[in-house]
């Protein structure tokens, strides 16, 4: 089939509001909510929306304050080392914009690399503001891979988990497949934040990765299926199914219906995400959108799986019950493709849909 797939894991646009449940999944189950600040702030935060959120953040930019004196690189580079506690973090932010900006190629200045890569390990050293080491690490994604990407995989085992966090999503958009081991390993770090991040970042690189290197992340990303944190096993699902993998389609089936993924949700482990988003730059995401977004990833990992079983899930969202343009949207391009799929290779036992009460 040559028909473009819907936005997948990494690629999930803005969406409206969720609004009711419109079915009701068999066996919804719920979890017991976790403890600590940052599990707190990450449960259900769909790794898509860490992406989204964290560029925005780095690359929004100050216009309002530096539009009278815009500071050098070299200033930048030295208030980031020597500034105090407000400067450093804002001018790691400034020389991220700059970099957005086109203004600095990293990978045309080793020695602004080499700066910027000091500048991370002194931070991580003092436990800097945990800003400055997003901004620093998400410099070193855009950096040449050769250099940054010994710098970032030390990290992985920093003590603190945000760095841990920040240094995985920097591993993803680097993009280099020799960084997949020690990214997976992080598949059973201690955090479920880390861990959520890590198999998104897992099995981008698994795409990039020859065989048989690919295999243990692969290994890696099964076992999470069955991770205690539901963020977790949602991303491992999302993943494999990015990796044409079948073993997290009865959770994909799940993902589909609304009222199983509000089940968790109502459990107030995403109540933090707000606050964290709006820290970060962005506007508050909601409950409900954050629900669509898991039901749009869902939709995508269908499409990818051409998962003929799904076709009755997948026509219910694609019917005008479904309230959301977008999800009714993609649900119409996946029904489309998996009804040529049912055309081409006969039809299969159906999953059974249940609606909702």
């Amino acid at each position: 089939m040559t028909q473009a797939p819907p936005n997948g894991p990494d690629t999930v646009p803005p969406a409206p509001g969720g609004g009711a449940p419109t079915f009701r999944a068999p066996g919804v189950e719920t979890e017991v909510r976790s403890t600590g600040f940052l599990p707190v702030l990450l449960r259900f935060f769909v790794v898509p929306l860490v992406l989204v959120s964290v560029s925005i953040a780095v690359f929004a930019g100050l216009g309002a304050v530096v539009r009278r004196a815009a500071p050098t690189t070299d200033e930048l580079v030295d208030r980031v080392a020597a500034g105090g506690k407000n400067a450093r973090w804002q001018a790691a932010q400034d020389l991220a914009n700059q970099v957005a900006r086109g203004e600095v190629d990293l990978r045309a200045d080793p020695r602004l690399v080499h700066a910027v890569s000091d500048a991370f390990g002194r931070a991580r050293a003092e436990g800097d503001d945990p800003r400055v080491v997003q901004f620093l690490s998400r410099l070193l994604a855009r950096a040449p891979a050769e250099a940054a990407r010994p710098v970032l995989e030390e990290a992985l085992s920093d003590g603190n988990p945000d760095v841990r966090l920040h240094v995985l999503a920097a591993l993803a958009e680097l993009g280099d497949p020799a960084a997949l081991p020690g990214v997976a390993a992080r598949t059973a770090d201690l955090d479920p934040g880390v861990r959520t991040m890590a198999v998104f970042a897992a099995a981008l690189l698994c795409e990039k990765a020859p065989e048989p290197a690919a295999a243990p992340a692969r290994e890696a990303l099964v076992r999470a299926l069955a991770d205690p944190a539901a963020d977790v096993r949602w991303n491992a699902a999302f993943g494999l199914a990015r990796l044409g993998r079948t073993e997290g389609a009865d959770l994909v089936w799940q993902l589909l219906h609304r009222d199983y993924v509000r089940a968790h949700l109502e459990t107030g482990d995403g109540g933090g995400l707000p606050a964290l988003l709006a820290a970060s730059g962005s506007d508050p995401a909601t409950p409900g959108e954050i629900e669509e977004r898991v039901v749009l990833n869902a939709l995508s990992a269908a499409w990818r799986l051409k998962d003929r079983s799904m076709i009755e899930g997948v026509r219910a969202l694609a019917s005008e019950d479904e309230r959301s343009p977008a999800v009714r949207d993609w649900a119409l391009r996946t029904r489309d493709l998996l009804d040529a799929e049912i055309r081409e290779r006969g039809p299969v036992e159906a999953r059974t849909w249940v609606a909702a009460r």
